[in-house]
């Protein structure tokens, strides 16, 4: 027998049992049963797909059953609800494909109840995993890459986060690496973070309320600009803001000759030194130092490498001189006019007139000595021994 109608004799193409009624119903099997893990009374346990009508309350929650209609899927009975029967405590059940109405989002989710992760899969491949470790973890399946980061936006799927080894975090836009953060640094527990590590041309700005060029590394010309967008080409740094200074660092230095409180300084190291101290060739006093290898070296003024207006101090008569240290002779003008020259043999030339001021003869005097006597109006000379009268 192929086909079964009842009332009926022509079944429906398809159907193998063909019910056909206009005021008539179809009354499955009536049971009673105790739990929705017990397949009794049914006997002997029943095949997959096998439908009842459960017509007792019982069991306990979350295996309790109610009257209505359940059918066996291989390891339980599972309840058939008409929509209008689903509640509130039914939506735990499951989550509709065109989405869920009347949720509670403190109570109801997509998730597990034990301790297990929940992954997320489209194309049947794992694209997320919600763990239990660590109190929970949202962990990518794919690390992404520079065009492709893992997490990203609809509106622009190419800019977003990704990582391009373990212990490394990148974020891209374009398919360019902006900033790379690596945690894999050669030292104990060190980290770098890297804008551009993808080494194209790109400017970084630092912006506050009151400047849009706090900071700016211009990527072009591989330069610094501190208050200004475009630093001069020809400057590895340059400070634009017309009403602030540059504040060297300052220390405080006890000699010339140590380099404390600085240690293994660079050659060409600048601080500005607070206080005086030491004495002598290796005395210092408040001003600018740099470091020339081997001593720091004074700006001007204290054990420096020039004359200051002021005075110096710290003098050696042996090594400290005014005066040239090549072949050329040494001018002495006033009014931008010549008054003397030292020539590079020794002799010294005067322009115009030397004025000796009157006086007496000194206690000590050594030979070559020339004073104008101003009692005898007279220019004299020590000769070793005496004086002479030069006139």
């Amino acid at each position: 027998m192929a086909q079964v109608g009842i009332n009926t004799t022509s079944p429906a193409d398809g159907a193998m049992l063909d019910i056909t009624a206009s005021d008539k119903g179809v009354l499955i099997p009536r049971v009673a049963l105790t739990s929705t893990l017990l397949s009794a009374p049914v006997t002997p346990e029943p095949v997959t797909g096998v439908l009842v009508f459960n017509t007792s309350t019982a069991g306990t929650v979350p295996n309790d059953v109610e009257p209505g209609f359940y059918w066996w899927d291989g390891v339980q009975w599972v309840a058939l609800e008409a929509e209008a029967e689903v509640t509130t405590d039914d939506l735990d059940d499951k989550w509709d494909l065109l989405g869920n109405a009347g949720t509670d989002q403190s109570v109801n989710f997509v998730g597990t109840t034990d301790n297990t992760g929940l992954t997320m899969r489209t194309n049947n491949v794992q694209r997320f995993r919600v763990t239990t470790q660590g109190g929970g973890q949202v962990q990518a399946m794919q690390d992404g890459s520079p065009g492709s980061p893992f997490y990203s936006f609809n509106s622009d799927p190419t800019a977003g986060i990704w990582t391009n080894a373990v212990g490394e975090l990148d974020f891209s836009i374009n398919s360019y690496r902006y900033i790379n953060i690596n945690g894999n640094a050669t030292g104990s527990q060190r980290g770098e973070t890297t804008m551009n590590p993808g080494s194209f041309d790109i400017d970084f700005i630092v912006q506050t309320q009151s400047s849009n060029s706090s900071l700016v590394v211009n990527g072009e010309n591989d330069n610094v600009g501190l208050g200004t967008t475009s630093p001069d080409e020809s400057s590895q740094l340059q400070m634009a803001d017309p009403d602030k200074g540059l504040l060297i660092n300052r220390v405080v230095l006890s000699a010339t000759n140590n380099a404390s409180p600085i240690t293994s300084p660079a050659t060409g190291l600048l601080v500005y030194n607070q206080v005086s101290a030491g004495s002598g060739s290796t005395a210092v006093s408040p001003g600018f130092y740099y470091w020339n290898g081997s001593s720091w070296r004074a700006l001007d003024g204290t054990n420096g490498s020039d004359w200051s207006l002021a005075g110096n101090a710290g003098t050696n008569a042996a090594t400290n001189y005014v005066g040239t240290s090549d072949s050329n002779a040494f001018v002495l003008k006033a009014n931008d006019t010549e008054g003397a020259r030292i020539e590079t043999d020794g002799h010294v030339t005067i322009q115009t007139l030397i004025n000796i001021k009157p006086g007496t003869a000194p206690g000590s005097p050594e030979e070559g000595d020339v004073y104008y006597d101003a009692a005898a109006k007279k220019l004299r000379v020590y000769t070793g021994s005496v004086w002479e009268d030069l006139n």
